[in-house]
């Protein structure tokens, strides 16, 4: 690095007039739609958040309504599960209703064989 690159900091007493200046000196005013810019600046980052937070709740819902239409399909087509399905329910005779042992036909399967 070169000297004339090098910057030239102020001695002790120039920096305490710059301070003593600027402090005594009349305040510098900011330009006229600094202030509305700003203001501007912050409402559409402020709409930006609200739309990014409505997208990401919707995504979520999706999401968790996905995995309880595969939890819910996936046990039914693979036979699994305690509970029959609707057509199971007319080989048994019986209407598709709760009981209070959980069992949707109204009768279980050793009942109706």
């Amino acid at each position: 690095m070169r000297k004339e690159d090098t910057p030239e900091y102020l001695s002790d007493e120039e920096l305490e007039a710059l301070i003593r200046e600027t402090e005594e000196g009349p305040m510098i005013k900011a330009p006229e739609y600094l202030e509305e810019n700003i203001l501007h600046k912050i409402e559409q980052q402020q709409k930006v958040t609200v739309y990014k937070e409505k997208v990401s709740a919707k995504r979520k819902l999706l999401i968790y309504s996905m995995k309880v239409m595969a939890a819910a399909g996936g046990g039914s087509s693979r036979g699994e599960g305690n509970l029959p399905s609707i057509s199971d329910c007319s080989s048994y005779g019986g209407a598709a209703e709760q009981t209070g042992h959980g069992n949707l036909c109204g009768r279980s399967k050793r009942a109706g064989q």
